[in-house]
């Protein structure tokens, strides 16, 4: 099956929606913040069960001491990755880049139970499933998604491609090109006209091999990309940053904020009307950024899908951040799916 991606140009006359989603859109697949500690010390533990090399494991393990620390008193990997740039500690900064993608990796091929500290996860969210089921579109053999459909993502992870990639049949690398993904950088990929767009603002959590020249996730196998062989490589990797390998995550505050990256993203989602926010709390580590890319955003309806918990702390800061009415705010508790729009597919 074909997966023309950039949709039907005869929806173009459509309500136009726009996704904003953070952490919590990957919840059931990948650790949020106060899980990082128990899942990182699953990471240890894999690694010592496969690296057989005793030296290999000593150096991972005085990173691993150095960093679990650090994250744990920074709150975040976000904070900790920061504190490392903004010190100008380059070479320990793409290391700890280099450590954040190999465990994310892992956490993308592996699942476990509830414990007392974690909640259960699987290889993927089954909620972008139920996404993608539901807006994806199909004309003849070919698969489309509304152009007046945008998604930005606060997330490195591989899960909105994983979920495509079900649909469409394709490897994840190709899933990534196909879904219009643009991260900072890729300007052939940005583009102002009425194509589906997703925008990944940390880029991803991928490791390309300097040797081979070929992009990890390219392979369709994906849960035998963490071999024993590649974690032994990342790991020796770890005391020379970015000699044989290249992560694709690319922090948002990274990048010069007067790029045409973040104009294009101010200039897709100008015209929403219907802004959905689903698992991101909008902190004030971001916010610089979350105003750049909203400044121009006027919709007719706010929807935060949350737990009961955080819905009002996170409306509180929405607006602090984004100039809009707040009687268009709608809040949803139940996240057992993502929310979808009645207006999704209606006229203007």
């Amino acid at each position: 099956m074909n997966a023309d991606i950039y949709g039907d140009q005869n929806i173009d006359n459509k309500t136009d929606i726009t996704y904003l989603i953070g952490a919590g859109a990957s919840f059931n697949a990948i650790p949020v913040v106060n899980e990082l500690t128990p899942g990182l010390k699953r990471f240890k533990s894999f690694i010592r069960k496969n690296v057989k090399d005793k030296n290999k494991i000593k150096l991972f393990e005085n990173v691993f001491n150095k960093y679990l620390p650090e994250i744990v008193k920074c709150y975040s990997v976000d904070t900790y990755a920061k504190k490392l740039w903004l010190q100008n500690e380059i070479e320990e900064f793409n290391r700890f880049k280099l450590f954040l993608s190999a465990y994310f990796l892992f956490e993308e091929i592996t699942e476990h139970p509830a414990t007392e500290n974690e909640s259960s996860k699987t290889i993927l969210d089954y909620r972008y499933d139920s996404f993608f089921a539901t807006v994806l579109e199909k004309n003849k053999n070919n698969l489309y998604l509304p152009s007046t459909l945008n998604i930005i993502s606060w997330n490195y992870d591989s899960q909105i491609e994983k979920s495509y990639s079900g649909f469409s049949k394709m490897d994840l690398d190709d899933s990534y090109k196909s879904l219009g993904i643009c991260s900072y950088g890729e300007i052939d990929r940005l583009s102002s006209g009425n194509e589906f767009r997703i925008f990944k603002l940390n880029g991803s959590a991928r490791l390309i091999s300097k040797i081979f020249g070929t992009d990890n996730m390219s392979n369709s196998n994906f849960k035998n990309l963490i071999t024993e062989e590649i974690v032994l490589e990342i790991i020796q990797n770890l005391e020379n940053p970015l000699q044989y390998w290249l992560t694709l995550l690319v922090f948002a505050w990274e990048h010069d904020y007067n790029d045409i990256y973040f104009e294009n993203i101010d200039q897709r989602i100008k015209a929403t009307k219907v802004f959905v926010i689903i698992g991101y709390s909008f902190p004030l580590f971001n916010r610089n950024i979350d105003k750049l890319i909203t400044k121009e955003l006027q919709p007719t309806k706010v929807v935060i899908q949350a737990p009961a918990n955080d819905l009002e702390g996170i409306r509180s800061r929405l607006l602090q951040t984004v100039d809009i009415d707040p009687k268009i705010i709608q809040l949803e508790s139940i996240t057992d799916l993502f929310y979808i729009p009645n207006e999704l597919g209606l006229p203007h």
